[in-house]
C-alpha cells in the first residue's frame, strides 16, 4: 500500500511539474481509480513496488533536469536501487529507457545524468545483498537451513 501511495505522489509531482497542478491531480486520480492499480495496491505484489520506485526515480530525474542539483540524481538512483531490489533487472531497463528517451536529442544532458555510473552503483548495492543471499540459499551443508554456523 505504501508503494502505491508513493507511486501516486510521484505521479502527481511529476505531472504537476511538467504540465501544471491540474494535470498532476487528474493524472493521480486516473491512476488511483484504475482497476489494476487499486487491485495491485491491495495485494502487496512486487509489481506495485516497482511501479512506485520507478515513479520515484523518474521524479528525481525530472527534478535534477530542472535544478541540476546532484542530490536529485542521488534520489533518482536510490529509487532505482530500490526498484532493483524489488524486481531485478527489468527496473534498470525501464529507468534507462526512460532516460534515453527523455534525453534523445540531448546527448550532453544524458551524459550529465551519469547513467552508467549510477546504474553500476545501484547494481553493486543490490549485489551486496543478492550474492550472500544466493550463497546461503545454495549452502550444500545445510547450515543456513538448520540455523547453525556449520
Amino acid at each position: 500500500m505504501v508503494a502505491a501511495i508513493a507511486g501516486l505522489v510521484f505521479t502527481y509531482g511529476l505531472a504537476a511539474r511538467m504540465f501544471g497542478a491540474r494535470v498532476g491531480l487528474w493524472s493521480a486520480l486516473i491512476l488511483m481509480t484504475s482497476f489494476r492499480w487499486w487491485f495491485q495496491a491491495r495485494t502487496g505484489t512486487t509489481d506495485m513496488l516497482i511501479a512506485g520506485t520507478i515513479a520515484g526515480s523518474m521524479y528525481g530525474l525530472w527534478r535534477w533536469d530542472e535544478s541540476r542539483k546532484s542530490r536529485w540524481l542521488v534520489f533518482a538512483y536510490a529509487f532505482l536501487t530500490a526498484a532493483l531490489y524489488a524486481k531485478g533487472p527489468p527496473a534498470l531497463a525501464f529507468v534507462l529507457l526512460g532516460t534515453v528517451a527523455f534525453y534523445w536529442g540531448e546527448p550532453y544532458s544524458r551524459k550529465q545524468t551519469h547513467w552508467f555510473l549510477g546504474s553500476v552503483i545501484a547494481l553493486l548495492l543490490v549485489a551486496l545483498w543478492y550474492v550472500p543471499a544466493h550463497l546461503l540459499q545454495h549452502d550444500p551443508g545445510g547450515a543456513a537451513a538448520e540455523g547453525g554456523m556449520g
